[in-house]
């Protein structure tokens, strides 16, 4: 008599959830901080301006991963691309009107305020909108960015110290300055990417076209520095028209850290992905002969 008996497989936790809870502790602690900047230069129009623009990347950046760890956690129930979209373009928006609208009711009404508000909501919709990735891709390109993320703090902690050994520092001259600051940025970039890349990797549970989630992956991070520091200069332009006179400085570092990110995370995940595919044995044979 033949065996019937099927084994049900449990369902286990992605750890979607985790990433979420994450990527709202660090988008609290942000908007903590931004409250800090913000209402100790409430008195001053120009003040406001500037402590406005100032907070833009950290928010952005911030509502940005919320929003596609919401999206993600909700389009985990849909086996399509589309229902995927939809569940997270709905989620997204409907955090975005949230973060918003309590920037406003904090802050009040100014036009600088406002700019704020809707650049951080617009950043949330987008978020929520990569919940079209497959899930993999995403999940795997979400906590690399958190590992890079933390990576950036203690880096950004350390780099008085490490252009210091570099050549510069406050004595230092100008040329001098100027080339431990270029050789600080290359260290970063590289650094970020490889971290992105491993991570990713690291993250990917699929056992098929590894390589080609490891590269997707490996290469989000980037793409939200990408999108993150794209978004702040629209909110910027806007700012700068808000009152004549005023002028928020561009820097041309952030986007060139996102572009090297995000090449270097896809090809060092692309490599890990292939050497794992490569050196995974071929399925054994059904046709053996029974003795």
């Amino acid at each position: 008599m033949a065996d019937t008996t099927t084994t049900v497989k449990e369902r286990t936790s992605t750890g979607t959830l985790t990433e979420v809870y994450l990527a709202m502790v660090w988008l609290v602690t942000t908007l903590y901080t931004a409250h800090l900047s913000i209402t100790g230069n409430t008195d001053d129009l120009s003040g406001l301006l500037g402590s406005a623009a100032a907070s833009l990347p950290g928010l952005v950046a911030a509502a940005l991963v919320t929003g596609a760890s919401i999206g993600s956690a909700a389009g985990g129930r849909f086996n399509g691309a589309g229902g995927r979209l939809v569940a997270g373009l709905g989620l997204g928006a409907l955090f975005g009107v949230v973060a918003a609208g309590g920037i406003r009711l904090a802050y009040g009404n100014e036009t600088a305020i406002m700019v704020l508000a809707i650049t951080v909501g617009v950043a949330s919709l987008i978020g929520g909108a990569l919940a079209i990735l497959p899930g993999e891709v995403l999940e795997a390109g979400l906590w690399s960015t958190t590992f890079v993320f933390m990576f950036g703090v203690f880096f950004g902690i350390w780099q008085p110290n490490v252009v210091k050994m570099l050549g510069g520092g406050p004595d230092a001259a100008a040329d001098a300055q100027a080339t431990a600051d270029s050789r600080y940025f290359y260290i970063q970039a590289v650094a970020t990417g490889l971290l992105a890349g491993v991570y990713a990797f690291r993250w990917v549970k699929t056992e098929h076209y590894a390589w080609l989630v490891s590269a997707a992956a490996g290469a989000i991070p980037g793409l939200f520095l990408l999108g993150a520091e794209l978004l702040t200069r629209a909110g910027g332009h806007n700012l700068a028209k808000v009152m004549n006179g005023f002028e928020q400085p561009v820097d041309e570092n952030p986007l060139r850290l996102a572009l090297f990110v995000t090449a270097i995370g896809g090809f060092v995940g692309l490599l890990a992905g292939l050497r794992t595919s490569l050196r995974r044995p071929e399925p054994e044979s059904d046709d053996s002969d029974d003795d």
